[in-house]
Order: C-alpha cells, then sequence, then structure tokens
C-alpha cells in the first residue's frame, strides 16, 4: 500500500511547507549575520550566524532546485512566492548570492535584455541624451588601480571573509529582485509611498556606482541596465516585467510620474559638471551619498517585509505552536504524524 507521501497533492503539501521553512530559515540567519556584523562586539555570534547563513542559502538552493524538478507545473502559494522574493533579495543584497540560480549566479543576458526592452518600448536609444558621450571610452572604464580599490572596498562593506560563501550578483541584479517584492507587496495593498520612489532612485544611482567604479564597467551599457525602469506601454513583456510596470500606475498614474520626476533628477547627478572627469565626478558622488546610510535603509525595507510574513508552519511547530490550533490540537496532530512530543518541547 502507498504511503500518505507518495500520493502528488500530500507530496506537494509537504515540500511546500519544507521550503517555506527553509526561506524563512535563510533570509533569518543572513538578517542576524548583518545585524551581528554591525555590531561588531559579538564575534563567536557572528561566525556562527555566518555559518548558519552559508547552510541556508545552500539548503535553499538545492531544495528549490528539486522542488522545481519534481513540481513543474505547480505554482507557489502566494505567501511562500513572497517568502522566496525576500530570501532572494536578502541573499543578493548581503551575500550576492542568487538562491534560485543553480550555480548561484544570476542570469548575466537578463539585465541588458530587460534595460533593451524598456528602451524600445520607450522609443529610446539610451536613458540620456543621443549626443552625451561622457561613458564612452576613454572615460570608462575608470583606472585599473582605482576599480582595485573600490572592490576591496567593496568587499569590506558586505563583512567578506574567506571562509564564508560569497556569490557574483551586482546591485543591478539586486535592483530587479527589489523591483519585484514591491510589485508582489503593492499589488496586495496597492501603495507605493514617496519614501519608497526616493530610496529607488538612490538604488539605480548606487547600482550605477559601484558597475563603474566596482567592476569596471565600460559605455553607456550599464547605465541603462540601473536606470531602464518606469513606466511604458504594454508590448513583448514577461510576467515579472509586467508585475514591476504596474508598480507605476497606483494612484491613477501619480506613482509613475513622482517616479520618473525623481529619476530624472537622479541622472543628472550622474552627469559630471563641465571640466569634471567622469571618474573624479563619480568618486565625489559616492561620497556625497555614502553606501553605509543607503544600505541600512534597504537593509530595513528586508526586515519589514520579512517580519510582515506569519512565521512558517514547521517554524510554529518548534516551539509547540500553530496559528488556529491549540495546545491539544497541536500534540494530536504531532501524534498522529508519529512525532514524539519530546521532539517539540
Amino acid at each position: 500500500m502507498p504511503s500518505a507521501l507518495e500520493t502528488p497533492s500530500t507530496r506537494l503539501h509537504v515540500d511546500e511547507l519544507i521550503l517555506d521553512y527553509l526561506l524563512w530559515y535563510c533570509t533569518s540567519s543572513l538578517l542576524s549575520e548583518r545585524l551581528l556584523r554591525a555590531d561588531g562586539d559579538t564575534k563567536h555570534q557572528y561566525a556562527e550566524a555566518s555559518r548558519n547563513s552559508d547552510m541556508g542559502m545552500k539548503l535553499v538552493n538545492s531544495f528549490y532546485q528539486t522542488f522545481q524538478r519534481l513540481h513543474p507545473h505547480s505554482p507557489l502559494p502566494e505567501p511562500i512566492s513572497l517568502r522566496l522574493r525576500i530570501c532572494r533579495f536578502a541573499a543578493m543584497l548581503l551575500r550576492r548570492v542568487d538562491v534560485t540560480a543553480p550555480d548561484f549566479a544570476p542570469n548575466s543576458n537578463a539585465c541588458r535584455g530587460r534595460a533593451l526592452g524598456w528602451l524600445k518600448r520607450r522609443g529610446l536609444s539610451s536613458v540620456l541624451p543621443e549626443n552625451y558621450n561622457e561613458f564612452a571610452r576613454p572615460s570608462t572604464p575608470f583606472s585599473a588601480d582605482l576599480l582595485q580599490k573600490n572592490a576591496e572596498a567593496l568587499l569590506e562593506s558586505l563583512g567578506h571573509n574567506p571562509d564564508s560563501f560569497y556569490g557574483s550578483a551586482t546591485l543591478r541584479d539586486a535592483f530587479w529582485a527589489f523591483l519585484l517584492i514591491t510589485a508582489h507587496i503593492s499589488a496586495k495593498q496597492a501603495e507605493v509611498t514617496d519614501a519608497w520612489i526616493s530610496n529607488a532612485v538612490d538604488f539605480m544611482m548606487q547600482a550605477a556606482l559601484e558597475a563603474y567604479r566596482c567592476h569596471g564597467c565600460a559605455g553607456i551599457d550599464a547605465l541603462n541596465e540601473c536606470f531602464a525602469v518606469g513606466p511604458t506601454a504594454l508590448g513583448d513583456m514577461s510576467d515579472e516585467e509586467i508585475m514591476v510596470n504596474e508598480i507605476f500606475g497606483g494612484d491613477d498614474g501619480e506613482v509613475g510620474r513622482v517616479f520618473e520626476s525623481l529619476k530624472a533628477e537622479g541622472l543628472e547627478e550622474m552627469r559630471p559638471p563641465q571640466g569634471v572627469t567622469l571618474e573624479a565626478h563619480f568618486e565625489a558622488l559616492a561620497k556625497e551619498c555614502p553606501w553605509k546610510g543607503f544600505e541600512e535603509r534597504i537593509f530595513n525595507y528586508i526586515v519589514a517585509s520579512s517580519k510582515s510574513q506569519a512565521r512558517p508552519t514547521l517554524a510554529q511547530l518548534e516551539q509547540g505552536r500553530l496559528e488556529g490550533y491549540d495546545s491539544r490540537e497541536i500534540q494530536a496532530v504531532l501524534r498522529n504524524a508519529g512525532v514524539s512530543e519530546e521532539v517539540w518541547r
């Protein structure tokens, strides 16, 4: 006689419970690690949190690939889908890892493809005027010595150490993950604040600064990848692009209008004054717009997004609780599942 887990519906439900728990565990570990790193006085706890983050990312990655293979036609329930977006964004921002990609690295062509599609729908060749060539060679890439210095500073700001797992994702990749979380939440709550719009524009500027100052990008492509966002007419768009586009339709289009205005100001700040090289301007701009303050605001956004979700069922059971059930009902469920009550005490 086949076991209950061999029925497709039960297997799917169990796997959803496991994935939900692993995503929560991974995100919680990453956020805890970041808080302890900022503290600076808890080296032992920080080292343990780093190991938990490493394990959490690898468990999520492995189980997510398995889940997709076993349930290719089963979309995730909405709460788990949002938890996945939050976990993916946290890992990209804090460890530069894409927990959903088989090799932990985001598709290197995805940013460029989205940017080209957006520009085409807008009828543009670039986010800057066509006669603007400050990003062309020899203005970019920046000097090798400066790139090395800035790349080392970036790793230091991430708390990089050789014993932990860090990936190759960039802020350009993380920005898209940030937009997808907002699209998901705003679709339910229908509210995009001015503070979010300001953070989004800051995110684009920081992503561009990182691309040219730390990764040695040349030409206008990287700037397009950072700033090719905003309301467009529907066209040849992916489901994710449609979701993001809908963010800007809120409040009868006022969200899009405010966003475009602030984005134009941000783009203007990226342009060097007359007689100043792009390299010198970006170094000065990085000091005027320090990473620490920006990262703190975005980190708090992740924390708030994560806390807005209920604890996963398995995490509740770890503490002997389950939302909507009293203690006797929980113990009955555990006994029927063949789990010793001592395990959960």
